[in-house]
């Protein structure tokens, strides 16, 4: 331990070597046992990981700060197939404080730590990496101890340190599982459209991959052609097309700095039953100067492995059908049974950013289901009826838009292309009560009518179903 001098007498520590230590989330704990071998086996060499950065304190200034005043960076560049993004912008700051602070004196180093099979990061490549055996730990700390001052009593213990840091780098980590992942890079986003992204936008992801969701040998397939992929699978075809759209409205509202939900549809592979749910997991936006300013988006998906999503092999008819049911079976439960009772909304709207938070949440989650999780569709909801009763349900389709627009302007969305953004925190006029507790009202009166008949209708369509199944086997 790093307590005294070579003749028995205390020596005072000072600590004002300092390690910077670059590392990614999942090797959080080795950077941690290196802090704490350093701490305990030294006098003079003092560690800085990020985890140790106080909740209230502004992380970004505080990163620049320890950066600033490190004698030197430690990159623990463990798994070369990581995202090493933000960790080579910490070493391209630290590099940029070498070249410009530095005297011959005082010259700030950068450590990149790797296993012995990987190669360096292209940044730095051209310096010398610590490779994980002991000879070169062991080298590595031999300058590190000699350019921090440690007096003999520490720097005699080197061969212990270095065994110490050898076993901590050389933790066994299995990865026991990890979500593949696909690229979407858009060019130019003024070319994203609500429904679609520039054709010229391109999806990328590893080859077995994209053999396994699109049929293609390459590891790359524009956003135009995709629409071609899901036209070859009849059965999924409205599924995935649906998802691609909800794909394109989740990055067109990112990249215009809008709030989003949650991706909720599937990507069906062929025509299933396989299915693969995409989650957003990273957006990012680049300007570049090309003549004139363009804004790039770049965008990460996990694709995980799913078993639920949009009913299968169903006629749309009967599709669209049970969906209006489950809608309507969630907006009675979910809004009107909590909300529709003209005394609750008094009550209710003393707190009005509760009323309006908890209405655009319940609306959003069950809206968004039925157009992206269940394939709701108006068109072939009314279809579905036999012709005398269609006109009935057209005229109740359409009030109900009418109730449902009405209930959002009463809580200060007047456009339902952007519900997702915050709800106001002033109080409730009393236009604006009277407005939510008519809507609440006629979606009460709707909802049960559209329930009676879609109940009965769609057990018509299954008893057919299942007197033209016993037909057919016997």
């Amino acid at each position: 331990m790093a307590d005294g001098s070579a003749d028995g007498s205390k020596v005072a520590s000072t600590r004002n070597h300092s390690l910077f230590i670059s590392h990614k989330l999942k090797d959080g704990l080795i950077a941690k046992e290196l802090s704490r071998i350093f701490e305990e086996e030294t006098l003079n060499v003092n560690c800085f990981i990020s985890e140790r950065i106080q909740a209230a304190l502004d992380w970004q200034n505080e990163i620049s700060r320890a950066l600033i005043q490190s004698k030197a960076l430690v990159l623990l560049f463990l798994d070369e197939d990581e995202d090493w993004g933000w960790c080579l912008y910490e070493t391209g700051f630290f590099a940029g404080l070498c070249q410009t602070t530095d005297s011959s004196e005082n010259k700030r180093k950068i450590i990149s730590i790797l296993h012995t099979e990987s190669s360096p990061p292209h940044p730095i490549a051209n310096l010398k990496p610590v490779l994980i055996d002991l000879e070169n730990v062991t080298e590595w700390l031999q300058d590190l101890y000699q350019d921090a001052n440690e007096p003999p009593t520490t720097s005699r213990r080197i061969p212990d340190v270095g065994l110490q840091i050898h076993r901590a780098l050389q933790a066994k980590r299995t990865n026991l599982f990890q979500a593949k992942k696909l690229r979407i890079d858009i060019p130019d986003k003024s070319e994203a459209t609500l429904d679609n992204l520039s054709p010229n936008a391109q999806v990328t992801g590893s080859k077995d991959l994209m053999q396994s969701i699109f049929g293609i040998t390459d590891d790359a397939i524009t956003w135009e052609n995709l629409a071609n992929w899901a036209e070859l699978n009849p059965n999924s075809k409205d599924a995935n097309a649906i998802t691609l759209r909800e794909i394109s409205r989740a990055l067109y509202h990112l990249s215009n700095h809008n709030a989003i939900q949650p991706l909720q549809g599937v990507l069906f592979i062929g025509n299933g039953p396989k299915r693969l749910r995409p989650v957003l997991y990273r957006v990012d936006e680049i300007q570049e100067l090309q003549g004139r300013r363009i804004e790039k988006l770049y965008a990460e998906l996990l694709t995980v492995e799913d078993v639920g999503g949009q009913l299968q092999n169903l006629d749309k008819h009967l599709r669209s059908l049970l969906a209006g049911i489950r809608l309507s079976v969630r907006i009675r439960w979910e809004v009107i049974r909590p909300f529709a009772n003209p005394g609750d909304i008094d009550l209710l709207s003393r707190n009005p950013y509760r009323l309006r938070l908890d209405l655009q949440t319940c609306l959003n989650n069950i809206f968004s289901e039925a157009e992206l999780h269940s394939t709701y569709n108006k068109i072939d909801l009314i279809a579905s009826f036999d012709s005398q009763e269609r006109g009935e349900m057209a005229q109740i389709v359409d009030e109900f838009d009418l109730a449902y627009v009405m209930l959002w302007s009463s809580i200060g969305f007047e456009n339902l292309d952007s519900t997702f953004g915050e709800v106001s925190r002033s109080p409730m006029a009393e236009e604006e009560i009277k407005k939510c507790k008519g809507a609440l009202k006629m979606l009460e009166d709707l909802n049960g009518r559209i329930l009676r008949k879609a109940w009965i209708r769609a057990g018509a369509l299954v008893e057919k179903e299942l007197n033209e199944t016993i037909a057919t086997s016997s």
